[in-house]
């Protein structure tokens, strides 16, 4: 398997949108829907699982967007948690936000750590999480209500699928 770096990553995105044409929604789209085909392959339970999506505010968060709305196409019960607000997604994130909402699935705000304790019992009563908070691009270290979310989560010892990465993972370094 060959793993790429930020730089390596973002340059392979470039290439496949701007060279061969494919658009980045279409990117998103497949990331999405592998993400799920992983998590079907890994989990003979899936389908009747319980699955706590948490999605950022970008990329990362519109390809949990995917995820969420493709398992609940296969009938796999889905919650989904933004953190940040829905104003603050944008472009091809933005789109799949809102397809999620053409097909009736709520999207749950968490913009505090108020919000974040009161919705925390529903996510710890989950088979599985997905993380989709911060992908490739992330620099630096985790503070504030990142810092919480991923501790917490962490901390349930169950599955925790991540796409690109784990939130606060490197993808140039070897540190946390």
């Amino acid at each position: 398997m060959r793993v790429l770096n930020t730089e390596q990553m973002r340059e392979a995105d470039r290439r496949t949108i701007e060279d061969i044409g494919l658009p980045s929604i279409v990117l998103m789209e497949n990331a999405g829907r592998q993400t799920v085909a992983a998590m079907e392959a890994a989990f003979d339970a899936l389908g009747s699982s319980r699955v706590a999506v948490l999605c950022g505010r970008g990329n990362n968060g519109g390809d949990g967007f995917v995820v969420a709305r493709t398992l609940a196409q296969r009938g796999v019960e889905s919650l989904v948690f933004l953190l940040g607000s829905v104003a603050e997604v944008k472009h091809d994130a933005r789109v799949n936000l809102e397809v999620l909402g053409r097909i009736g699935m709520t999207v749950i705000e968490i913009t505090n750590a108020q919000e974040w304790e009161l919705h925390f019992s529903e996510i710890s009563e989950c088979d599985v999480i997905v993380d989709a908070l911060l992908g490739t691009g992330f620099r630096g270290r985790l503070t504030g209500l990142l810092e919480t979310v991923v501790a917490d989560v962490n901390e349930l010892g169950v599955p925790i699928v991540a796409i690109d990465l784990p939130t606060g993972l490197s993808a140039d370094t070897a540190e946390l």
